[in-house]
């Protein structure tokens, strides 16, 4: 059996061939955006990525622009995520200072706050533990619940505010602390 190889002007076409739908392909790829994971939740104008473990819901008010559970040991928590318009829902002071009035800290002291920054996004948050109140106009719990833990954030950045809260027992949401914060950290302009 004899072989025959095509010759050098022939494999020069085949290669140049090649190369071109090679190039076409990487070209389309490119135009192509990255699928987005599964726990991303994209809001007006932003999106988080959600972290591992929380289960999503669907929100429970019309105010929510997304909502999920916050698995621990000490029972499951709750995040809440609000977006009320671009400007609107408040400056960071008031909100700050509204979750800080539905704790009674009792003797666990005063709320810690801090502030960072993720590319055009200003995050400050705060840690409340201690008494949540009841609720007022029917929103929050019906009796004051001992040990429990509060994260709050409002998120500044161009179309926001959004605002951020997970609440739940005081075991389960100081666990989920630094999961918090890095879904806060994931923050992007959608």
């Amino acid at each position: 059996m004899r072989v025959r190889f095509p010759s050098v002007g022939v494999c020069t076409r085949i290669v140049a061939a090649l190369l071109c739908i090679m190039t076409i392909e990487a070209a389309h790829g490119a135009a192509t955006p990255a699928p987005q994971p599964s726990n991303a939740i994209s809001l007006p104008r932003a999106k988080v990525i959600l972290p591992a473990g929380w289960e999503r819901q669907t929100p429970t008010s019309a105010m929510r622009a997304a909502q999920a559970v916050i698995p621990g040991a000490g029972g499951p928590g709750e995040l809440t995520i609000f977006f009320f318009g671009e400007g609107q829902g408040g400056g960071v002071d008031a909100n700050i200072a509204r979750w800080t009035s539905q704790v009674d800290p009792g003797p666990r002291g005063v709320p810690t706050r801090q502030s960072f920054t993720v590319g055009p996004f200003k995050i400050t948050w705060v840690e409340l533990a201690g008494t949540l109140k009841p609720g007022t106009m029917g929103m929050g719990p019906s009796a004051p619940q001992p040990n429990t833990r509060v994260l709050g954030a409002v998120v500044e950045g161009p179309g926001g505010p959004w605002f951020f809260r997970a609440t739940g027992p005081d075991k389960t949401i100081a666990a989920q602390r630094e999961a918090f914060l890095g879904m806060l950290r994931s923050i992007e302009a959608n």
